[in-house]
């Protein structure tokens, strides 16, 4: 008999990750993928603003590797999309299945997890001094559609477990609202520098 109580804090719990994630990646996206919002934040304060963009791209990449880490590491669980799989296999279909090495091939197919494994989590010493080439495919949206991918999946997933239905979810919003958004801040410092600022 499964807890549908407990079922539904863990995966509220993992929402509320993906959430966190997705609204990072959607900040992240709004200041440094649009070419007018970097100018600002050049103009504005060029090296503090390349310093926040490189941490929050270790940032995203070590926090999307952690969600999509295998479920355990010797005796200690790690809370991720294998774990919850993995603990409620007996409920998972042919579609949860599928659905599942679908989010992970293409998280692999990024290239994220050998990336940040090879520069961020350890400094390899053949892949700093490029005896080794490891690189990343990542584009704008990529991870979104990622997140969006394991969000559906919780939700399928919670579907599926018995008695799961009238059970809520409170997991934080999704995305930033947008009157505090990457947008609304770039408007905010744009208004506080001059053309001639912009232009140098």
């Amino acid at each position: 008999m499964v807890d549908i109580e407990s079922v539904a804090k863990e995966v509220t719990f993992y929402l509320s990750y993906l959430a966190d994630i997705k609204r990072e990646v959607q900040l992240y996206e709004q200041l440094y993928c649009v070419s007018e919002n970097v100018e600002v934040l050049s103009a504005t304060a060029r090296e503090p603003f390349k310093i926040i963009r490189k941490s929050m791209f270790v940032s995203i990449l070590t926090r999307m590797a952690a969600v999509l880490d295998r479920p355990d590491f010797g005796k200690r669980d790690n809370f991720s999309l294998s774990f919850l799989a993995k603990k409620y296999q007996q409920h998972l279909n042919a579609e949860l299945v599928q659905h599942q090495k679908d989010i992970e091939d293409r998280f692999e197919a990024l290239g994220a997890s050998q990336f940040r494994n090879k520069f961020i989590a350890h400094n390899d010493y053949n892949a700093v001094f490029g005896k080794e080439d490891y690189t990343h495919t990542i584009e704008e949206g990529d991870l979104t559609e990622l997140l969006n991918s394991m969000i559906e999946y919780c939700l399928i997933l919670l579907d599926a477990i018995p008695d799961s239905v009238g059970i809520s979810l409170h997991a934080v919003p999704y995305e930033l609202s947008p009157e505090d958004d990457g947008f609304e801040l770039v408007r905010r410092l744009r208004a506080s520098i001059s053309d001639d600022e912009l232009c140098q």
